[in-house]
């Protein structure tokens, strides 16, 4: 019988139920490394690295708030886990992803997170393209980008409510966008959290074929902010004639990263 990796859901230090479904992939896939890269690691009261950390996990924490580096740094040294983490302040783009992956202590971690709310889907691929094949892959997905493989344009210096004031749902990449690039790269989709916000991904050499979990769901958070359901939030996203979509299969977002680079300020 399948395992159903959504009956492990439970949070230690996760927003939600990602701590539970990761300890369970570590167990179920044998992984036994344990190094990781969470970019976006907040301040170490919620993410999804701390509790790995507590387990004698080493590896990269990069959060772009130096209020959040700080304290994840204090919440390290009270721990004695300080050694054990290599805490970097600064924003993750498409153009000092590689130069970040030469800076770090351990350079082929075996899970990376990836929750920036913004150009994930560049960074991703770029971290791809240098070589970095995790044996599991955590990442933030936009549910309210619809069905088609799309993310978000190219910008250095992006914050999505600047692009979509009302609701503040421009950032990240559809589901089916990461399905494409990681199953690209040789990845085997999982599931996604029940609360509608990560994607769970394993390397194909994995033996994934016992599992299984929820396929899709929208973020409960924002249904539940904007009482709206998840079809109407999608349907004014995906409206909005303002906005541009790239679509992964047909536009090099390669290209788009570097032209977006070059454009006159």
């Amino acid at each position: 019988m399948a395992i159903n990796l959504n009956d492990y859901e439970r949070s230690e230090h996760s927003q939600n139920g990602e701590d539970g479904i990761i300890a369970k992939l570590v167990e179920v896939l044998g992984i036994t490394g344990q190094t990781f890269l969470e970019i976006g690691a907040s301040d170490g009261v919620q993410n999804n690295s701390m509790a790995l950390i507590e387990r004698g996990w080493r590896g990269a924490a990069v959060d772009m708030s130096p209020r959040n580096t700080e304290a994840f740094k204090t919440r390290l040294a009270t721990a004695g886990k300080l050694d054990d983490v290599q805490v970097v302040c600064g924003r993750v783009t498409w153009a000092n992803a590689p130069k970040l992956i030469a800076q770090m202590k351990w350079p082929r971690p075996t899970l990376l997170s990836l929750d920036i709310d913004s150009i994930d889907y560049y960074v991703a691929k770029r971290l791809l393209d240098d070589g970095m094949r995790p044996d599991i892959v955590v990442c933030e997905y936009n549910p309210f980008l619809g069905s088609d493989p799309i993310t978000v344009d190219y910008a250095e210096e992006f914050a999505r409510y600047a692009f979509q004031p009302e609701f503040g749902l421009y950032y990240g990449a559809s589901l089916n966008a990461w399905k494409h690039l990681f199953g690209t790269a040789g990845y085997q989709f999982l599931c996604v959290d029940t609360t509608g916000v990560n994607a769970f991904f394993a390397a194909g050499h994995l033996p994934v074929e016992p599992l299984s979990g929820l396929a899709f769901a929208y973020t409960q958070t924002f249904t539940a902010k904007y009482r709206l359901t998840g079809e109407e939030l999608s349907a004014a996203l995906l409206n909005n004639a303002s906005l541009r979509f790239v679509d992964v299969l047909t536009e090099d977002v390669d290209t788009i990263a570097r032209a977006a680079m070059h454009k006159p300020s």
